[in-house]
């Protein structure tokens, strides 16, 4: 990231893709900026700023090691300690108010956590972007929204046949002709369709 880019992201503010982490009053740890990457990957991904405060001034980030932070060492650290482990490509951007550090993440294909067993998303709250916990049981519609899980192949328990609506069974045989699906399938009988489904 150069200078140019690390200058629109702070006049644009704080978005569900981009957190800002200041260090005025004290230096943020290391266990903070690994749940703010899981919770951006597990959202739409995005660019984590520190150095800069909540309302955009730039207050210049803390050496992370020693007299400086080496982008390889901060990189590396992240991929260590997160679940599946995320790739993330971290800058430090020198500025007349000191240097901030860019870490941009990118959205995960899977749910992530610290290797402490954190695990985060990215909302909008009340008073506008934020980490919040992401409990198990909201996990199943991420999986959902990623491609991963397929709801109508779940099997539904406790249900018979008769619990199937026959009017769907002539939407489906009206879809088959109108999307001149397999001909064959329309001369099948109710049960010889809910068959076939459950064998593919």
């Amino acid at each position: 990231m150069d200078s140019d880019e690390l200058q629109k992201l702070i006049a644009d503010g704080e978005s569900l893709t981009v957190e800002f982490k200041g260090e005025a009053r004290t230096a943020i740890n290391d266990r903070e900026i690994y749940e703010t990457v899981v919770c951006m990957a597990n959202a739409e991904g995005g660019t984590l700023l520190v150095g800069v405060e909540d309302d955009g001034r730039i207050t210049g980030s803390k050496p992370r090691h020693g007299l400086n932070t080496t982008p390889s060492k901060l990189q590396a650290a992240i991929f260590n300690n997160t679940e599946p482990r995320i790739h993330t490509q971290v800058s430090v951007i020198s500025t007349s108010k000191g240097d901030i550090i860019a870490i941009q993440i990118d959205k995960s294909t899977e749910i992530c956590a610290t290797k402490a067993g954190i695990c985060m998303r990215r909302v909008v709250g009340v008073d506008g972007p934020e980490c919040i916990p992401f409990y198990p049981h909201e996990h199943s519609s991420r999986r959902a929204t990623l491609g991963l899980l397929d709801f109508s192949a779940q099997p539904a328990k406790d249900t018979s046949f008769d619990d199937l609506d026959p009017l769907e069974f002539v939407r489906l045989r009206q879809a088959i002709g109108r999307l001149h699906g397999d001909a064959s399938l329309v001369g099948l009988s109710d049960q010889e369709l809910v068959l076939g489904c459950t064998l593919f």
